[in-house]
């Protein structure tokens, strides 16, 4: 029977936390954030709770960190670029602790023990997950809150990820997860600038970050709208390979 080995993925983890300490590419940080995710999805497949939750813990060390340098990517205005820098050194101190502790130590061990599981058993994960989905898309219909949209998002990335273990296709997915994390990159952005106190200094492009955000709102309900249909055919097993 097919198995599936969590251990390339923590290869990747393990070769990321040098780069996320280093702090120089941003890559570091984000690749020790998809590991960690995708890592949770399997932990979740093999019913490894204790372990799925240090990998929470791992992802939210960076969390902000992560939302800094994405926001950067976008060339805000140079004042803010520089409160963006500033609040990045602020943090960074904390993701160097957690990435020296004993709790990470100890939780690589843990990785490192984990044995292959069935390939079915992604399989089997997928029904679950997928209308799981559904319902927080039916949400988010009803309430189009960013926080509705963020919960979609995540239970969309689930998906992905549970496709990705079971060895099928996730590209319509994907398509998904990126519209959605779209719009949630823009509404972390906004939050940001109240948070800077810059806001009254950055009228104009605030305006226009608020229609970004509003663009990729919409684009981010359509692209689950035209795509609903692939969670439906796998909530009912029929995408099931």
């Amino acid at each position: 029977m097919p198995r599936i080995s969590p251990q390339p993925m923590v290869s990747h983890l393990r070769a990321h936390l040098p780069i996320a300490a280093e702090g120089v590419d941003p890559e570091g940080v984000h690749q020790v954030r998809v590991a960690a995710q995708r890592l949770r999805v399997w932990c979740r497949l093999a019913k490894r709770k204790g372990v799925r939750r240090e990998l929470s813990w791992l992802r939210d060390q960076s969390g902000q960190l992560r939302d800094i340098d994405v926001f950067l990517l976008d060339h805000p205005p140079p004042v803010l670029a520089a409160w963006l820098h500033h609040r990045w050194s602020e943090l960074r101190p904390d993701l160097l602790a957690a990435l020296g502790s004993p709790r990470l130590a100890s939780l690589i061990d843990e990785l490192d023990g984990l044995a292959p599981l069935p390939r079915a058993r992604a399989h089997s994960g997928l029904s679950r997950i997928a209308t799981k989905t559904l319902r927080r898309g039916r949400a988010a219909e009803l309430d189009p809150s960013p926080e509705r949209l963020h919960d979609l998002r995540r239970a969309v990335r689930q998906v992905r990820y549970t496709l990705e273990w079971a060895g099928s296709p996730s590209r319509e997915v994907k398509a998904v997860q990126t519209a959605l994390g779209r719009y949630n990159d823009l509404v972390v952005q906004e939050r940001l600038v109240v948070r800077s106190g810059l806001g009254p200094e950055l009228g104009q492009w605030l305006a226009q970050l608020e229609r970004d955000k509003g663009d990729a709102e919409q684009r981010a309900r359509a692209a689950w709208v035209a795509r609903q249909e692939s969670f439906e055919r796998l909530a009912t097993g029929a995408d099931h390979g």
